[in-house]
């Protein structure tokens, strides 16, 4: 059992076999639980390979580092620009708030009562306590699995809501489909 205020750090071999997964083993893995462990062990590997690394280059001791996770350090430094990938860290994310306050910021946005994106950002930040940079950033959340998700939520919102589509995110507010319309008839 470790000392209190220490961490267990898996052996090297687990890290780097983590650290490098392939395909079949997490998205071709059918049972959705097993693949967001897998995911997690994957974050959890890196963030420590890199935390490794940072450390043995801060100290200037890079050369004593273990030749197996300086090439994978490096691999992941020449994908991503010259810089190492961000480090995750922390407890795994409350996915089921996270869509709570995108799903807030759509509502907000397809019924008209936020003028833009932006204000619907502020007035669901306010509400919710949290800072309106987190609720941007939850939005606007470029992961294509969590706008798959985000997607398929706000389609199942729609449906239980009688089956009438609501407006999508980018849609224009309703007064001014009213004004498009009158144009149209004057015409």
């Amino acid at each position: 059992m470790a000392e209190r205020g220490h961490r267990d750090v898996p052996i090297l071999a687990v890290l780097l076999r983590d650290a490098q997964p392939r395909w079949v083993e997490i998205e071709g893995e059918s049972d959705a639980r097993k693949r967001e462990e897998r995911h997690r062990a994957f974050d959890i590997a890196r963030d420590e390979l890199v935390r490794f690394y940072s450390e043995a280059e801060t100290d200037g001791r890079l050369a004593e580092l273990d030749p197996r996770i300086r090439a994978l350090c490096e691999e992941w430094m020449a994908e991503n620009g010259g810089l190492l990938p961000r480090r995750k860290g922390g407890a795994p994310r409350d996915e089921h708030f996270r869509m709570m306050l995108h799903m807030a910021v759509r509502h907000r946005i397809a019924t008209g009562t936020s003028r833009t994106a932006d204000h619907a950002l502020h007035t669901v930040a306010e509400q919710a306590g949290r800072s309106y940079e987190l609720v941007r950033a939850i939005f606007y959340d470029p992961d294509p699995e969590w706008q798959r998700a985000a997607a398929a939520e706000w389609a199942r919102l729609n449906y239980e809501a009688g089956g009438q589509p609501m407006a999508p995110v980018d849609a224009k507010p309703k007064a001014v489909y009213r004004v498009e319309r009158r144009r149209k008839r004057r015409d």
